[in-house]
Parts: structure tokens; C-alpha cells; sequence
């Protein structure tokens, strides 16, 4: 821990209460606390034990990421997990985990520094099952020491989970279109497909109400399933590259924005390596996938002669437009001149930071860079000439009153 330049939180947590503090940008070397009290901590386990043979502790917040502590009991012990709830990043952290038995520190284990991602739980701490429960009432501290960002990668924000939605899944009785791909049924409820899948729903429609399955072709049953799956309950299972290229086709295809933007920050994050970014450089430009195309450029630049050793690099090369658009963007960037703010320059701008901007303004966030950066140019420009309005429209008014007032005074 280094002294001078710590700074300790505490997010504090009764079981099963909890508290979320909103999103910051963490402080290298800092330290935050994730605090759970226990009470009648026997009663609590075996009541949840009914349910899961886990335990799963409420959620908070540290460091600006989402964290979640689980129970794991054994014969013998109590272990528990940390899980960073938050996709798109790998946290360098140091762990300490801490138990206290009122206001005494009863044990103590320090961790060596480390890595977490949100697929990666990290044990940090087994206390004997029988001191737990002998004492019942008792205190569990995480301090997390924020080290540093290993990677970092744009996720689409999540839609919350409806429970009604999820119930409507696979559910034949109430559903009044059904597709079939790959010789599989899939029972779909046409109001559904019209918030969350326009293409699907027109196509449901152009069906004219025939009671037959209407098939789908050129795309595969399981990248179809998981798109529904998504559509209705809001998730997707660990998948191949393979598979997630495929789900995102098909998100593309039938115009399921959310999901195709999720399967390529998925893409971006836990499948690009300099082994297949020729790969995926064209596979992103095929797909007016930004995000995923700008990591596989970054790579390029970091390690030219790794990338075109692959056996995709020929295909590259055989691109005239996906060559042309490497080269562009490996040449270093120009700041304008009338702008030298680089975070205001959109030209200069990442994608996640056009994204951010765009959703901000509730627009849309699919596309190439360039169709991004235009379409935020074109907000920008709209938002200035209605203000640019605004401010004449007040200045009249303000003039207008001042000469009725002079009006008044000479008369």
C-alpha cells in the first residue's frame, strides 16, 4: 500500500441491504472497502441454501466497477469469491480480505497483487465453517487497492432483464408466429419482435398471417437461438469466436442493433490477438463493426509483421478497400487547426468516446467511424444552431422589452 497516496472508502453493506455509489474514474493506488455484516449468519446460509448451494451477497461498487462477494460452504470451510460484475476490463488490484468479530480483527489474509476479470473469480478468503457459525454476528472487509487498468474495452450499456419478457420465452400457448431455421420451430410473439426486432416482425408481416412456419435461410440454427434467447431474456451464453461471429451476422442481418453491438465489444475484448486481427480487421469491415475494427488496427500498429505472418493477411492485401482504410488510419491523425482541444476534436476521438457521446444523446451508435463521427458532427451542429436560435430569440425579446420601458419613462 503506498503511504501519501492512499485513499480509503468504505461501501458499506448489511446483508441483505446494499448501497451503490455511481461510476468515477478510479485513483491508482487508492483503496476502497466492500463491508458485509452478518447477522444470525447460520439462519441466513442455511435459508439460502434451500435455493442454490451458493450465496450469492448483494452487489456494490468500488473504484467505480461493480463487484459481487459469493459464499462458497464446504464441509469445513467457508470460501469467498470475488467477482468484478463490470465486462470490457481487467482490473489490477491488490486484495486484502479481513474478518471481525465485533470491533476485533479476528483474521487477516493478504493477497499477492493480481488480475480480475468478470469471467475470473478470485478466491480471497476460507474461514473455518464452525468459527462462523459459533460466533454468528460478524464483519467481512475487502479493501481493494486500485492498481491500474490492464485492458479496457466499450460495452453497450445493459437493457435491464423483464421477468415478464423472460417468462414469454420457448412459451408455444401465447405465441403468434413461429420460424423455422434448420428444420428447428421457434415459437415468437410478434409484439416482442416489434420492440426489439423490427426486421424479424416485417418479415412476420409480409408472412400474410400464414399459419406455416415461415423459413429463415442462410444463417445457422444456434446463432438464430441465441439471438432470441437474447431478444426475450436479455442473455447470451459463453460462446466460440466462431459462434460470436455468427451471432453478430445474424444481429446484423435482422437488424438487432443491441446484440450485434454486444457480440462485437465481446469480440473486441476476449477474442482479438495479433494471431487473428487480419482476420477480424476484414470480418469489421464487412460488418461496419468500429469498435472491434480500431483494436484490430491498434494491434497492427504494435506489431505490424505478427499480423501479416497470418494466413488472413492475404486477403487483406487482396482488399483494395480494407487496405486503404489500414493505411488511413495507421497514419498518425492531424489536429485541426481551428480546434486544438483534442477531447473536443471529434476527428480525434476514440470510439467508445463517439459511442458515448452518441448515446448520450440517444442516438444511434451502430455503424463505420466514419458514419459515427458524422452523425455526432451532425448533432453537435443541430444542438448549436437551436441554442444559437435560443440565445437571438431571448436577446429580441430582452431588446423589446427595453424599449418598451424607454417608451414608458419618456411618455
Amino acid at each position: 500500500m503506498s503511504s501519501g497516496t492512499v485513499k480509503r472508502r468504505v461501501n458499506y453493506c448489511s446483508v441483505p441491504n446494499h448501497r451503490l455509489v455511481k461510476r468515477r474514474r478510479p485513483e491508482p493506488n487508492s483503496v476502497e472497502t466492500l463491508r458485509y455484516e452478518f447477522s444470525d449468519f447460520k439462519k441466513e446460509i442455511n435459508a439460502q441454501r434451500e435455493k442454490e448451494w451458493w450465496i450469492e451477497l448483494p452487489t456494490l461498487e468500488a473504484h467505480g466497477y461493480k463487484w459481487d462477494v459469493t459464499v462458497y460452504p464446504n464441509s469445513n470451510e467457508m470460501n469467498f469469491a470475488l467477482y468484478l460484475e463490470d465486462e470490457g476490463v481487467i482490473v489490477k488490484f491488490k486484495p486484502i480480505c479481513q474478518l471481525y468479530l465485533g470491533s476485533n480483527l479476528f483474521e487477516e489474509r493478504k493477497l499477492q497483487p493480481d488480475t480480475i476479470a468478470e469471467r475470473d473469480p478470485i478466491v480471497i478468503g476460507s474461514f473455518d465453517r464452525q468459527v462462523l457459525y459459533c460466533f454468528n454476528d460478524f464483519t467481512l472487509e475487502v479493501d481493494i487497492e486500485f492498481l491500474g487498468l490492464q485492458k479496457h474495452v466499450w460495452f453497450p450499456e445493459k437493457t435491464p432483464r423483464d421477468e415478464t419478457l423472460a417468462k414469454l420465452f420457448k412459451c408455444k400457448e401465447t405465441s403468434d408466429v413461429t420460424f423455422l431455421v434448420e428444420g428447428h420451430m421457434f415459437d415468437l410473439h410478434k409484439n416482442i419482435l416489434f420492440l426489439k426486432c423490427k426486421k424479424l416482425y416485417e418479415i412476420a408481416n409480409e408472412s400474410g398471417g400464414d399459419a406455416h412456419a415461415i423459413p429463415i435461410q442462410s444463417i445457422k440454427k444456434g446463432a438464430f437461438e441465441n439471438m432470441i434467447e437474447y431478444i426475450y431474456t436479455q442473455k447470451i451464453h459463453s460462446v466460440s469466436l466462431v459462434e460470436a461471429k455468427e451471432i453478430l451476422v445474424a444481429a446484423d442481418l435482422f437488424e438487432c442493433i443491441d446484440l450485434k453491438l454486444y457480440m462485437e465489444s465481446v469480440i473486441t475484448f476476449y477474442d482479438l490477438e495479433l494471431e487473428n486481427a487480419a482476420e477480424l480487421l476484414i470480418f469489421a469491415n464487412s460488418y461496419s463493426c468500429a469498435l472491434l475494427w480500431e483494436a484490430a488496427v491498434k494491434l497492427y500498429i504494435l506489431d505490424a509483421e505478427s499480423v501479416e505472418k497470418s494466413e488472413a493477411w492475404s486477403r487483406v492485401r487482396e482488399s483494395n478497400q480494407v487496405l486503404a482504410e489500414l493505411l488511413n488510419d495507421v497514419r498518425p491523425k492531424k489536429r485541426g487547426a481551428e480546434n486544438n482541444d483534442d477531447e473536443n476534436t471529434i476527428e480525434m476521438m476514440s470510439v467508445a468516446d463517439l459511442r458515448n457521446e452518441l448515446q448520450e444523446a440517444d442516438l444511434a451508435l451502430d455503424g463505420s467511424r466514419s458514419v459515427l463521427v458524422k452523425r455526432l458532427e451532425t448533432h453537435r451542429k443541430e444542438t448549436q444552431d437551436r441554442n444559437d436560435q435560443q440565445e437571438e430569440s431571448g436577446g429580441t425579446d430582452g431588446n423589446d422589452n427595453d424599449d418598451e420601458q424607454d417608451d414608458t419613462t419618456n411618455s
